[in-house]
């Protein structure tokens, strides 16, 4: 059964891949009864963001609301733990995002810590990351940490299409605006979050500005922690945070919606509601996915 081409853009869109296939998995031989069951309380723990606790860094790292919700959660935990502590460096706080994902890489912190670290005392746009001895304020590093591990995938591809793949130089200051459309659009495309370009271009304007070489090319970890220092940078952090707590805290309607469904109908019946009312929401557009690749299996 081929699926609608609406179910396919708003799957990509809004990784909704990453939740069927583990949706699927979860549901594996069940009965109806215990299908409808598991589907409502999984897609409950997703609205509330309840569904990266204890997880995989596999999982956690493949939609954006799975690094959000994540990292709200190591946030409420860790900020007590570090309240008792001045500093920390690279191995405490990797030890730290331990507890919080038993198998989350090194370079998730390094990539945070590294941007969080003052720059060469000689004006390089080179950072400099004084060994793992190196101690920082848990603030510092958590707001870089913000930074580095939601738009990983933003400036994973900024680095390629902009900055020179050896020397990560600044290909051309001539081409940033064009560059940076062109990030945008493939970012946007594939579901992740951007960098907003007033506050990229900003920052971007600032190093060149500043930079001792004629053509004013500086280094993409120079601009990883310039936007890591940006206020503007750091107020839209803080919106998006902010609001996937208020999401957490309140579950949308087409999640109530699709409760009472699976609650009242067989798990295949629900295919017909989400057909109908395919713009409700996310959940409901889950829900419809799941019934329909479940049918096109039987």
């Amino acid at each position: 059964m081929q699926l609608d081409v609406r179910y396919v853009q708003y799957l990509k869109e809004h990784h909704l891949h990453v939740y069927l296939t583990d949706l699927l998995r979860l549901l594996g031989g069940s009965a109806a009864a215990d299908a409808s069951r598991l589907a409502s309380n999984y897609l409950c723990a997703v609205a509330y963001g309840q569904h990266v606790q204890g997880r995989e860094f596999e999982f956690i790292a493949a939609a954006p609301w799975n690094r959000l919700t994540f990292l709200n959660a190591c946030k409420d935990v860790l900020q007590r733990v570090a309240s008792h502590i001045e500093a920390f460096t690279l191995q405490d706080m990797h030890s730290l995002m331990l507890m919080m994902c038993s198998d989350v890489p090194l370079r998730v912190t390094r990539s945070a810590f590294k941007a969080a670290t003052p720059l060469l005392p000689s004006g390089s746009a080179v950072p400099h990351l004084s060994g793992d001895v190196a101690k920082l304020a848990f603030p510092r590093v958590w707001s870089s940490l913000e930074v580095t591990f939601l738009y990983e995938n933003y400036l994973l591809e900024l680095r390629h299409v902009a900055f020179e793949g050896k020397s990560h130089m600044l290909k051309g200051a001539e081409d940033v605006d064009a560059c940076i459309e062109a990030v945008e659009a493939t970012v946007t495309m594939s579901g992740w979050p951007s960098i907003p370009q007033p506050v990229l271009q900003g920052v971007m304007q600032q190093f060149a500005d500043s930079s001792d070489q004629g053509n004013k090319r500086f280094h993409f970890d120079a601009l990883v922690r310039g936007l890591c220092e940006s206020a503007d940078m750091r107020e839209h952090v803080d919106v998006t945070t902010a609001a996937a707590r208020n999401k957490q805290q309140q579950a949308p309607a087409a999640l109530a919606q699709a409760v009472r469904a699976l609650e009242t109908d067989p798990l295949h019946d629900t295919a017909n509601l989400v057909r109908s009312s395919f713009s409700s929401g996310l959940t409901t557009s889950l829900l419809g996915i799941v019934d329909v690749c479940v049918e096109s299996e039987v």
